[in-house]
């Protein structure tokens, strides 16, 4: 029989419409999924990288994993949002969007993500795959969204190099590289990718490369001295990095989810 496993599959882990109040708060804290925020009304205050930003209704935030953040609300209209978690699955990755951008038209979104939480709330027959594809219209219309908004050229050439990397992320990319992928210079690339993505393209590519790292420890029974080939210079040297990601050994960490 033929396998109907759909090529696109994502695991929700939590989804949420919440109202807040003055004092709300969430965080500091690190995420290990996708959060995908959807501002409705009111507005409140989102923190990173000790950069600060008020969220106002129409605004749209993805946390990608490992990047501390802060959400809170120190003043009315109190926000209302959609926050949205999920894990992707199957070889999935998700479309590199800025990680805060003001939608032209966040009302075709409401109702994605409205649908998603009836459903979550009571699941109707078939309900993998009809998440699966509310998710994929959820992502498929924030990327068409911010590729129509007033974007910045540099957002642009940034989201493109983001794409390259997430495909190859063991590659060794020189900084060089990545400035001349762009067709910008050194000092105006770092900037605009700390902007689009959070972090520097050095902390990126660790975070791609470490969680490559842990689905080969999973899915495979390579020596973790092989898997410590997927951009690591030495063995040591991955171990260390690995430890300090996700405060446990390599070995220990597949010994533990075997």
């Amino acid at each position: 029989m033929r396998n109907m496993e759909p090529s696109f599959a994502v695991q929700l882990d939590y989804l949420v419409h919440r109202v807040t109040h003055c004092g709300w708060t969430i965080g500091p804290r690190t995420i290990d999924n996708f959060e995908l925020v959807l501002v409705t009304a009111g507005e409140g205050r989102i923190a990173w990288d000790d950069r600060t930003f008020t969220a106002r209704a129409g605004d749209f935030i993805c946390f990608v994993p490992g990047v501390r953040h802060r959400l809170w609300v120190d003043s009315e209209p109190c926000m209302e949002f959609y926050g949205l978690h999920f894990t992707p699955l199957g070889g999935f990755e998700p479309p590199a969007l800025p990680r805060f951008v003001s939608l032209p038209s966040p009302h075709r979104l409401q109702p994605l993500f409205r649908q998603l939480l009836e459903d979550y709330r009571d699941p109707p027959y078939l309900y993998k795959w009809k998440q699966d594809l509310l998710v994929q219209q959820i992502l498929y219309e924030a990327a068409v969204q911010v590729h129509q908004a007033d974007c910045p050229a540099e957002t642009l050439r940034i989201q493109k190099v983001v794409q390259q990397i997430r495909q190859d992320p063991c590659r060794p990319w020189s900084l060089d590289e990545l400035c001349a992928a762009a067709h910008l210079k050194k000092s105006a690339f770092l900037e605009a990718f700390r902007r689009v993505t959070g972090v520097s393209p050095g902390q990126y590519r660790m975070h791609l490369r470490l969680e490559r790292a842990r689905d080969l420890l999973l899915d495979t029974d390579l020596p973790v001295a092989q898997v410590a080939a997927c951009g690591f210079s030495d063995p040591f040297y991955f171990s260390r990095c690995f430890s300090r990601h996700f405060s446990v050994s390599p070995s220990r960490w597949r010994a533990e989810h075997l």
